[in-house]
């Protein structure tokens, strides 16, 4: 009967202190993207390849141009070409909204230096608009 009765108390001990946990509410993620910001990994990949695309184009048609270096040219394409490394190595498990932030960040930088360095080698005085 003790046996039972000590049993008996350890499970409903159990179930009271299991009982405030699971009615816990916890935030489901939405149907889509599996609740990382509202767009798949393929999605936010094509977005990336597109921009990654731009800037080489851009980068490109400044080499001919001659407003960059050749030597310019090829750092810049170096450094496209590490972003789509990183970006294909992450997204092999699917991008984390922390992973498409990287990349995305990653990306933007390079967009920015290639900006500068091209107003940087536009000529004397170009610089400051005078």
């Amino acid at each position: 009967m003790r046996k039972l009765l000590i049993s008996l108390a350890a499970a409903a001990s159990t179930l009271a202190v299991a009982a405030p946990a699971s009615a816990q509410w916890y935030p489901q993620p939405g149907p889509y993207a599996g609740g990382y910001g509202g767009y798949s990994t393929p999605a936010a990949m094509q977005e990336f390849q597109a921009r990654l695309q731009r800037i080489r184009a851009h980068v490109q048609e400044l080499g001919m141009r001659g407003v960059i270096s050749p030597r310019q040219v090829d750092r810049f394409q170096r450094e496209a070409d590490a972003t789509d490394r990183q970006m294909w190595r992450k997204a092999r498990h699917g991008l984390s909204y922390g992973d498409r932030m990287s990349v995305n960040e990653r990306i933007a930088r390079l967009q920015e230096a290639v900006e500068v360095t091209a107003r940087g080698n536009a000529g004397y005085g170009q610089r400051y608009g005078w």
